[in-house]
């Protein structure tokens, strides 16, 4: 097993049990989805300016500084999904259990991929498109056709999660350095895309349509053009 996957394996399980024990903060004290949306934003922009300040991330607190704050935006962004789909749960011995189970289902097949991923040689990304679009799909078929089970919704969000750390495990870094900066960017492409599907869901799909924006918005086909109608200059 390389180091390499060892770095990754470890960033994704701290990444997971930090945004589970803000799921479960979020879920005793904070009863608005709303609220936990904003808090989850205001998070993620320090996240994201920290990452500028430092210049991605240049020492090992650093990576870990900033991927925290991404992980609390992203169990926060949990909360407010679960709150603005009326989900009712509450904070218990049960949610807990499903949280194991959720984050031992999602980091064995994270440790499975990685095995898989270390002895490959070609192929390698057309493999993990094909796992990651099936393990997503399989996630939202199972959320959408057992609702009444929130354990389902929580293993969507966590295959949502792991697998997003796949890619600092492929793409090529020649240094630690670089392999921060991607576990990073990671980090914080997990948080962005968690709080957006947190925003569509507690604005109930407004949030993806331009509404009046659209409607103003004119468009014409570039054959028919009025420029193309212009009168020719006159010769000389």
């Amino acid at each position: 097993m390389s180091d390499k996957f060892r770095i990754c394996f470890a960033a994704a399980a701290g990444f997971i049990v930090a945004a589970d024990l803000a799921l479960c903060a979020g879920l005793a004290v904070i009863e608005n989805g709303w609220t936990a949306f904003g808090i989850g934003a205001a998070l993620l922009v320090a996240a994201g300016f920290s990452a500028l300040v430092f210049h991605v991330s240049r020492k090992g607190w650093q990576t870990a500084l900033i991927m925290l704050c991404s992980a609390v935006g992203c169990g926060l962004g949990v909360t407010a999904c679960l709150r603005g789909l009326g989900a009712g749960t509450a904070l218990s011995g049960a949610l807990g259990l499903r949280l194991l189970g959720c984050t031992g289902i999602s980091l064995g097949l994270f440790l499975v991929y990685g095995l898989i991923a270390d002895r490959m040689e070609r192929g390698l990304k057309l493999f993990t498109f094909l796992l990651v679009g099936l393990s997503w799909t399989a996630g939202i078929l199972l959320w959408a056709l057992v609702r009444s089970d929130i354990f389902f919704c929580l293993l969507f969000f966590h295959l949502f999660l792991v697998l997003l750390f796949c890619f600092p495990l492929i793409i090529c870094a020649e240094s630690l350095t670089t392999l921060r900066k991607n576990l990073v960017l990671s980090s914080l492409t997990i948080a962005f895309l968690v709080l957006l599907i947190a925003l569509v869901i507690l604005t109930e799909g407004e949030a993806l349509d331009g509404g009046e924006l659209i409607d103003g918005f004119s468009v014409e086909s570039p054959g028919k053009s009025k420029l193309n109608r212009r009168k020719p200059l006159p010769p000389g």
